[in-house]
Parts: C-alpha cells; sequence; structure tokens
C-alpha cells in the first residue's frame, strides 16, 4: 500500500523512533515485551501528534476505554483482519490531513487548534487530556446545538453503546471545571435525556 515501515521491538526503541523519525502513524501492539504500552501513551502525546492505533487481546468495554482515554485513536482487537487495520489506518490518516489543514474553532477568546489538538483561553494553555480535548472539539464543531450523548461516545470514544459507568458525565466534569478555571463557568449546558451543548462565551467574560 505504499507505507514507509519502521519497526521496534521494545518501548524503548519505539519511543526513539517516535522522536527522531516524527511518523504519520503508530500502530502499537499493547504488550510489547511483556510490558503495557498504554503507560506509554500518554507521554508520546506530548512529543507527537501522529494517531495511535492500538491492537491488543484485551477486549474487554474498561480495557478499550482505558486505552482510548490513554490518548489512543483506535483500538482493534486481535485477531484483526489485515484490511481491517489498513482500513483503520487509512481513515485515521484522512483524520489526520483534515486536522492539518490548519482550521481554528473560535468561541469568544476560546481558540481550538485543530492542527495542534489544544485548545487555549486568550493565551492561556487548557491543561486538557486527549478524550477532553476530543470532547470540546466535537461541542464546538455544533456551537450552539445540542450534540446527542450517543452522537459523543461515537466520536470521542468509538463506542456505540451506553457504558455502564458514568464516562461522558466524568469528563465534562472535568472539562467545565477547566473551562471555569479560564472564566467561563456556563460555557456546556447539560440537555437532560439527550445531551450537551457548547454556549457562546459569556459577554461579561
Amino acid at each position: 500500500h505504499g507505507y514507509h515501515v519502521t519497526i521496534a521491538h521494545d518501548l524503548e526503541s519505539a519511543t526513539k523512533r517516535l522522536l527522531d523519525r516524527q511518523p504519520d502513524i503508530v500502530v502499537l501492539d499493547r504488550l510489547v515485551g511483556g510490558e503495557d504500552a498504554i503507560a506509554r501513551i500518554e507521554g508520546w502525546r506530548a512529543e507527537s501528534r501522529a494517531p495511535i492505533l492500538v491492537l491488543t487481546s484485551l477486549t474487554g468495554v474498561h480495557e478499550r476505554i482505558r486505552g482510548l482515554d490513554s490518548g489512543a485513536d483506535d483500538y482493534l482487537a486481535k485477531p484483526a483482519d489485515p484490511g481491517e487495520i489498513d482500513a483503520r489506518i487509512r481513515a485515521l490518516l484522512r483524520r489526520g490531513a483534515g486536522q492539518q489543514s490548519g482550521d481554528m474553532l473560535r468561541n469568544g477568546p476560546l481558540g481550538i487548534d485543530r492542527l495542534r489538538r489544544e485548545a487555549r483561553v486568550r493565551d492561556r494553555l487548557l491543561p486538557l487530556h486527549p478524550r477532553e480535548y476530543r470532547l470540546l472539539e466535537e461541542l464546538a464543531l455544533r456551537q450552539g446545538d445540542v450534540v446527542a450523548r450517543s452522537t459523543l461516545l461515537k466520536s470521542v470514544w468509538d463506542l456505540n453503546f451506553e457504558p455502564r459507568t458514568k464516562l461522558l458525565e466524568v469528563h465534562v466534569s472535568r472539562l467545565r471545571t477547566k473551562l471555569r478555571d479560564a472564566g467561563a463557568a456556563s460555557l456546556i449546558d447539560t440537555v437532560r435525556g439527550t445531551g450537551y451543548r457548547l454556549n457562546d462565551w459569556p459577554r461579561d467574560a
């Protein structure tokens, strides 16, 4: 398929290659040399914007959520069909190309840089974890409209069902706290029984 592939057999080598070569995408086996690679992803996110596809035999919902919350972009159970792996890679590369269009989402002093995957209020960087950023981005793309819970779960966590945990509520609460600390106490509304809405930045904030 025209890919130039670099292989690493342990996480130390993978980290070095990631920093040295800045690949377009990372395909990662969750267990590398007996070590859980999930623990490394958050650190990698500080150094690289390459999308990360995790392959794993740990397929429980909680494991999948943990992997995505760590900063992985996709999570695929093994054994996986090579055609599906290739399709997931193409989808992640397309998503990355879209993010590299330089699009900025703005709401008053709140700016969301889709290239860098970061949000700032005035010149202050919001300390968002990867899923918090994705949640804010999804709400900002539909600013003023109610975004259904099912849409957010699918877009941010790739879940097609309601988890038994309060996954979405917890992340919305954390995001609200960080926005409040930046000066916007009422930016995200809960629409009971439906979803959430990102409001316009308050004029007096």
